[in-house]
């Protein structure tokens, strides 16, 4: 659900104390990036511009989030917009641009500084506060965090607002299909070729009209990663795909689809569909999924991907990524907008974002906390009990990766995309794995470098 506001009504807003500094003004205070906080002048008050993503399923949490903050903090007025996926991107970059920034935002991490969206975008330009300050003065505190999640938020060695959630992409299996197909669940120990074996033996038809399918292996990033390949060389230069790593995992791919016909492709496949339907085995998607999932009416279990050729850790990787509170440098409200920040990702307005089934950094939010706070049934308390254990699992065992960051700002989604083009003809069946990964390479490459 989108609430936008209207020309006028963001005028009025505008003139509130909570409008945001001109480009003048702010170079005037002599901010920077990295620069420290303004002192604290006392209880927190005036009005704030709350701006939050994305789907209608997070707006009871995000109300209840308002409720409690606003119940201990009455001084504080708050306007609350939300966005849409689509929109996220491109909102924040006209905010940006017009000096219409939120005094508190929701940002990722994606090592993109050039999506609006993400935090290197605000960071680099020095538009959002550095919160290690607040660490040091102990307002928000380090051990409180799981062990090393906190490395997975910091851009510049520094944290840029209250970290609230780590996702990840981890693998899907819908034990109910496994077992109507008289196979037997995978065991944590699991290959490639085991996971080839159960999608073989599950699938049952092919196309859009299929009964049921095997894998649903799609992420051709993740697979380049677990057989041993790179997304980017270490300098963020080039995008170094035409190796036998590579074209090994595009080559697997492209037999999977091609000659098994052991999972869904072509038109009409549905990208986070077909799982919920029931009618995929095997399936890669987000931990944030449980609160979807959780309502199907069929058995399913988390686990880790199938171990690919590649060195340990990376061969059961999975992408990640992690989302903080931001609050804008040009606030003219910093005492409340770092107290609302804190309030949702690390005060109590976090409980009820957990509730919602996704993950916090928070220590406090342990596996028990979890499955109580949601008043799952057993089943399901097992089920969550398992997407948990994943995406701590893989932390601890290195099993995760982000998008690299290029030279030059350019954007992943840019590079990955120009790739991505030549590798769907592989997939696809329509050219060779070998000349797909040599074109990909130097699509990527352009990008990068023009």
């Amino acid at each position: 659900m989108q609430h936008t506001m209207t020309r006028r009504a963001m005028q009025r807003f505008l003139a509130t104390p909570g409008v945001l500094l001109s480009p003048a003004a702010l170079a005037a205070t002599g901010c920077s990036i990295g620069a420290q906080p303004p002192k604290s002048t006392g209880e927190a008050q005036g009005s704030l511009f709350w701006y939050r993503l994305q789907n209608p399923v997070h707006t009871p949490y995000f109300d209840q989030q308002l409720a409690g903050f606003q119940a201990k903090y009455p001084k504080v007025q708050i306007v609350a917009e939300e966005s849409s996926g689509a929109a996220w991107n491109a909102k924040y970059v006209t905010m940006a641009a017009t000096d219409t920034a939120p005094d508190v935002f929701w940002l990722q991490q994606s090592n993109n500084t050039n999506a609006g969206n993400s935090v290197e975008f605000w960071a680099s330009r020095g538009l959002i506060l550095d919160f290690e300050p607040h660490f040091a003065r102990g307002t928000l505190k380090r051990d409180d965090y799981l062990p090393g999640a906190l490395d997975h938020f910091k851009y510049e060695q520094k944290v840029w607002g209250t970290p609230f959630e780590i996702f990840q992409i981890i693998m899907y299996v819908n034990t109910t299909l496994l077992r109507r197909s008289g196979v037997e669940p995978p065991k944590p120990t699991w290959t490639y070729q085991d996971a080839l074996r159960i999608a073989q033996q599950v699938q049952r038809g092919s196309g859009p009209e299929a009964e049921q399918y095997g894998w649903d292996a799609r992420s051709w990033q993740a697979h380049v990663v677990q057989y041993g390949g790179k997304l980017a060389d270490a300098t963020g230069s080039t995008m170094p795909l035409n190796t036998p790593q590579t074209i090994a995992a595009i080559q697997f791919l492209q037999d999977l689809f091609q000659r098994h016909r052991a999972g869904p492709r072509g038109e009409g496949m549905g990208e986070f569909t077909d799982f919920a339907r029931g009618k995929v085995a095997l399936f890669y998607h987000g931990n944030y999924q449980f609160d979807v999932y959780k309502k199907v009416n069929f058995d399913w279990m988390a686990t880790t991907y199938p171990a690919g050729p590649g060195p340990a850790g990376a061969n059961r990787a999975g992408h990640q990524g992690v989302n903080v509170w931001s609050v804008s440098k040009a606030s003219k409200n910093p005492d409340a907008a770092v107290a609302l920040a804190t309030y949702l990702g690390y005060g109590e307005g976090a409980d009820a974002w957990v509730s919602s089934g996704r993950v916090s950094p928070l220590k406090r939010f342990e596996v028990p906390y979890y499955t109580k706070i949601q008043d799952l049934s057993p089943a399901q308390a097992e089920q969550y009990r398992q997407v948990l254990n994943m995406t701590f699992e893989n932390i601890k065992n290195k099993q995760i990766f982000g998008w690299p960051t290029f030279k030059n700002g350019k954007s992943w989604n840019d590079v990955s995309g120009a790739a991505g083009k030549e590798i769907t003809l592989a997939l696809d069946g329509q050219r060779s794995a070998q000349d797909s990964v040599k074109a990909a390479e130097q699509a990527a490459n352009a990008i990068i470098a023009g």
